[in-house]
């Protein structure tokens, strides 16, 4: 269990790192080039604002937060029908601009991280990055354990897991 424990985490760190935006010479170069260019952040720029956060333009995320909202609630709440990483996405940039994902335009973005059909529809590509959304705000969800047990269970015979296929991505 040990050894599933920690590949776990090795994956999770793994994923972290691909997610992350790259970096120039110097990120803070890379963050300012990226707002110069984005300038009016919504739906759809997260990494962008979560790297902005990052670097302590809050400013950049304050913009992102007054247009998401507004997305929010024309959208009723559903980002998308079909993935759920999308709806973690949007988690995950609400909570690096220091706001609450619970209370978004007047809709509970995290409530829909609590239906692991919606969740698991994209795989194990959807449980990850739901944890990663509901731990990254420290999120209460009586999904956490079930999710952790889904990535677990995805777990192949080779050690590692994968997005597709039989073969770890390892």
């Amino acid at each position: 269990m040990k050894h599933r424990f920690f590949s776990f985490l090795l994956a999770l760190s793994l994923i972290c790192t691909l997610i992350l935006p790259a970096a120039a010479t110097d990120r803070g170069d890379s963050v300012k080039y990226y707002t110069s260019i984005v300038s009016d952040p919504g739906y759809g720029a997260e990494w962008g604002v979560i790297a902005a956060c990052t670097e302590g333009n809050t400013a950049y995320g304050n913009l992102y937060w007054k247009n998401i909202q507004t997305i929010v609630k024309d959208a009723k709440g559903q980002l998308d029908s079909r993935k759920s990483t999308e709806t973690s996405r949007v988690i995950l940039a609400i909570t690096a601009t220091g706001n609450d994902a619970t209370t978004v335009g007047g809709y509970n973005l995290v409530s829909a991280l609590n239906d692991m059909d919606f969740v698991v529809n994209q795989g194990i590509n959807g449980a990850i990055f739901a944890l990663l959304a509901l731990d990254a705000g420290a999120y209460v969800s009586n999904m956490r354990d079930s999710l952790v047990q889904y990535i677990l269970d995805a777990q192949l015979t080779d050690g590692g897991w994968a997005l597709t296929g039989e073969v770890g991505d390892t």
